[in-house]
């Protein structure tokens, strides 16, 4: 029913759960597992004067790499303790919702799971 199966996952305990129920799913369907993380770097607040004020800097693509590579090993760790093995991970910048659809795009998924 399901060839593969695209996991969004962000390291929260939602994403863990929906981890938890792709692997379930890629084995009972003998499917290949893909992931999928966009790094949401927080931007902190820069004082000026008497005013806290928001910048809007975009993070370096170190901090990108930095924090996806994070969310990235754990998934891997929790994949193995689950029995799967990920077929691919994509680590992209940018907005979510069009990385997760751009990459069920590439990757010809059937199924897109994520926590809430």
């Amino acid at each position: 029913m399901f060839n593969n199966i695209l996991l969004a996952y962000d390291g929260s305990e939602h994403a863990q759960n929906a981890l938890k129920v792709a692997a379930g799913l890629a084995k009972t369907h003998v499917a290949t597992l893909h992931l999928v993380h966009t790094p949401q770097v927080d931007t902190p607040p820069i004082v000026i004067g008497s005013y806290v004020s928001m910048l809007e800097v975009p993070p370096s693509k170190e901090d990108i790499e930095k924090a996806g590579t994070f969310i990235k090993d754990m998934a891997i760790a929790e994949a193995k303790a689950e029995g799967v093995e990920l077929a691919s991970t994509h680590i992209l910048a940018g907005p979510p919702a069009r990385n997760i659809l751009d990459t069920a795009e590439t990757t010809n998924a059937d199924l897109i799971v994520m926590g809430r």
